[in-house]
């Protein structure tokens, strides 16, 4: 027991009340500002990132003792504790998958993740039944190691980008306030005088460094989408242009392979002549001309008047 005179524990009580106005305000528009940079940019990153905020923070309103000040019953505290449990376990797999890009990275790490996070639904359940002392100091346990392996996922990453070392650096706080104040005082053992206080400035700078890696990271993304529009669109056109010379270089062959009568009558097809009118122009008869209309066509590869102008437009061209 710490005895004080009255003066200190004042200080100390708006010191308290300060820094959890501090706290809360920035994780309320933290929050919001998430909100709208998910409505803007559609980046599933931003949603995860405000529904973990929303997590620790209600973690910080319950250990507070603020649901008792609103008459809520301890029965009902230890099921929304329980319940954050969960909450925070799915908002932090769901942001750690969304933020490091583990689909690209780690594929099968996601499993294991995932199979992780279910043992700690399991051990909500568990304790939620038989109330033993055990399966929470378990249920602790894992939900720190589920953090922590996010974590180390963050520092394998670590040199791919800044957005990736932010998320390592701002972790560092609230997982190891947590690995101390949750876990090992469970064990009778502290690695430094962990408390609420300490817990909430180390939340209080996971919010405002973990909130610029987002940002870092969405304007990373936008630059790389920026670079792969410009190369797919420069690719397009390549590719048009390559076919285009396909396209062209053959057929310019093909008329070469006309004969002198060939081609006289296959101009004489381009500007819209009919077989009568060529046969009556270069006086032969109609069947001669449809002879050599037959060769060409063949010659060519079209079956029809209107495949002999658009190989004419193209070879101009």
């Amino acid at each position: 027991m710490d005895l004080k005179n009255e003066e200190a524990s004042l200080f100390q009580e708006k010191l308290v009340l300060l820094l959890n106005g501090f706290y809360y305000g920035a994780a309320f528009l933290v929050i919001l500002f998430s909100l709208s940079y998910f409505y803007f940019f559609k980046d599933n990153a931003f949603i995860y990132h405000a529904f973990l905020l929303t997590c620790i923070s209600f973690s910080f309103i319950i250990f507070d003792g603020s649901l008792n000040l609103l008459h809520v019953d301890n029965e009902n505290i230890e099921l929304l504790i329980l319940l954050d449990y969960i909450l925070l376990s799915f908002s932090s797999l769901k942001f750690g998958n969304s933020f490091l890009m583990l689909e690209k990275y780690f594929p099968a790490v996601k499993k294991y993740n995932f199979i992780l996070f279910l043992n700690i639904v399991l051990f909500v359940i568990l304790f939620y039944i038989f109330k033993i002392n055990a399966f929470y100091i378990i249920l602790s346990t894992l939900t720190l190691v589920f953090l922590f392996v996010y974590w180390c996922l963050g520092v394998l990453l670590f040199k791919r980008n800044k957005h990736t070392k932010l998320f390592v650096f701002s972790y560092v706080f609230i997982l190891f306030s947590g690995l101390d104040f949750f876990v090992l005082k469970n064990f009778g053992i502290s690695l430094f005088e962990s408390n609420q206080t300490n817990l909430k400035v180390g939340g209080f700078l996971q919010i405002i460094v973990l909130s610029y890696a987002v940002l870092y990271r969405e304007k990373d993304l936008r630059k790389y989408n920026f670079f792969m529009k410009n190369e797919i669109i420069k690719y397009s056109k390549k590719i048009k242009q390559l076919t285009t010379q396909e396209q062209e270089e053959p057929q310019k062959e093909n008329l070469e392979n006309l004969s002198i009568r060939e081609k006289e009558i296959f101009d004489l097809i381009v500007s819209g002549k009919s077989n009568k009118e060529i046969a009556g122009e270069i006086h032969i008869s109609v069947n001669t001309v449809k002879f050599h209309v037959k060769n060409i066509y063949g010659k060519l590869k079209i079956k029809s008047r209107k495949e002999a102008l658009i190989i004419e437009n193209q070879t101009k061209h």
